[in-house]
């Protein structure tokens, strides 16, 4: 089990205590076995050095995750991150008992491991030990960096587009300045109301922003944060 520890202060105690608890609660099996009775000084480590300082939380993060195995078993992930439809795999490894009584063929299942896992759709992240331990920033700034770019992969997806409403965002992207229902409505050969309500829906599903007008918008600008995402649907 994790043990709390000095750092971060007692609220991060408190919380670890809560989140091993409700993965405790949520678990079975082996996978109980080893929240339970497990040594697991790295993990916490990962947890109070880096993961704690980004987010504040534990939301959507899942301790001894069990997986299927290549050889037809299970695997347990120090970590799985989950954020539909992205799933990232966080492993801890280095020169602590990871890395000490390494072989030849743990080295070799170790890659084999990582290669399964993206095979099944996961996104794999290592840390070693000693990162953790010593640039617990560069950790952080390298998962920052990924779960932002790896976030973007089926945002487009999970907002759920029409055809209709990607016509009007390639338009804008296009677009050196915000754009109009009359704009668009001239564009796509669709009528003025039209295009002001498909503006609205897109509005409203954070993908665009009102540019200007109080009472009444007149203009529609394409959110900084998802323009880079559908900067490639003008092609």
């Amino acid at each position: 089990m994790y043990k709390g520890g000095c750092g971060m202060g007692d609220r991060f105690d408190q919380e670890l205590e809560v989140y091993l608890e409700q993965q405790v609660k949520d678990s079975a099996g082996e996978r109980r076995r080893r929240l339970t009775e497990t040594k697991r000084h790295a993990e916490e480590l990962f947890l109070r050095n880096v993961w704690w300082p980004m987010f504040g939380n534990f939301d959507r993060l899942h301790a001894e995750w069990e997986v299927p195995d290549f050889r037809q078993g299970f695997r347990y992930l120090d970590f799985a991150y989950m954020l539909p439809p992205l799933r990232i795999a966080i492993e801890i490894e280095g020169f602590g008992p990871h890395a000490k009584h390494a072989d030849r063929r743990k080295f070799e299942d170790d890659h084999v491991r990582a290669a399964y896992l993206q095979a099944e759709g996961w996104k794999v992240m290592r840390f070693s030990y000693d990162t953790v331990n010593e640039r617990p920033q560069l950790c952080r700034q390298i998962l920052t960096l990924l779960i932002g770019k790896w976030s973007d992969i089926g945002k487009e997806d999970r907002l759920a587009l029409t055809e209709r409403e990607k016509a009007v965002i390639r338009l804008a992207v296009g677009r050196q300045h915000p754009i109009t229902p009359g704009e668009v409505s001239e564009s796509l050969d669709i009528c003025v109301h039209t295009a002001r309500r498909r503006l609205r829906e897109l509005t409203a599903k954070g993908v665009f922003r009102v540019a200007s007008g109080s009472s009444r918008a007149r203009a529609y600008a394409l959110r900084s944060e998802h323009e880079r995402l559908f900067r490639g649907m003008e092609k």
